[in-house]
């Protein structure tokens, strides 16, 4: 056997853990003006959505939230998210931890054409600080679930990311 034939899955592999996964969304806003966050987690995500987009006061709660995404409740919300597959493309993840280009989430609220449904919130769209203040949660690998209810997460993370966002 080759030591080529032995190294060629092994470098395969090790691309796939450093470059984005394909990105089919378009119309994406420029987050390189926002300074990166590399300390953000859950709490402050959903309080900055409920503020700005007011997610869990108008569209995701309740008996029938819009995606079957309930975000009413702090505590949960991160739950019905991280790793979850999308109710409108189940081949998509709502977050993708460690990787903002194939999450909807980042996506929906980024980009004017999202892989599915339509860029939220209705009618608007967040600030350019709340996208990339997402963007760096999700990168960072969506942390700050309860410490009583782990969620898996299988990537590798750098103590540091890029100095810029790579898409």
């Amino acid at each position: 056997m080759s030591v080529f034939r032995i190294a060629r899955p092994l470098l395969a592999m090790g691309l796939n853990l450093l470059l984005p996964s394909a990105f089919a969304a378009s119309g994406c806003a420029d987050l390189d003006t926002v300074p990166i966050r590399y300390d953000v987690e859950w709490p402050e995500v959903w309080q900055r959505l409920n503020d700005e987009a007011g997610c869990a006061q108008n569209c995701h709660l309740g008996s029938a939230p819009a995606g079957d995404l309930d975000l009413s409740v702090q505590r949960f919300g991160v739950l019905f998210l991280v790793g979850q597959p999308s109710a409108l493309a189940p081949e998509l993840m709502r977050v993708e931890p460690g990787d903002p280009a194939a999450s909807l989430l980042v996506q929906k609220l980024n980009c004017s054409a999202p892989d599915a449904g339509q860029s939220m919130p209705p009618g608007g769209a967040v600030s350019l600080e709340l996208q990339a203040l997402i963007h760096d949660w999700v990168r960072r690998g969506a942390l700050g679930e309860p410490v009583e209810d782990p969620i898996p997460r299988d990537f590798i993370f750098g103590a540091r990311f890029e100095s810029s966002r790579p898409w």
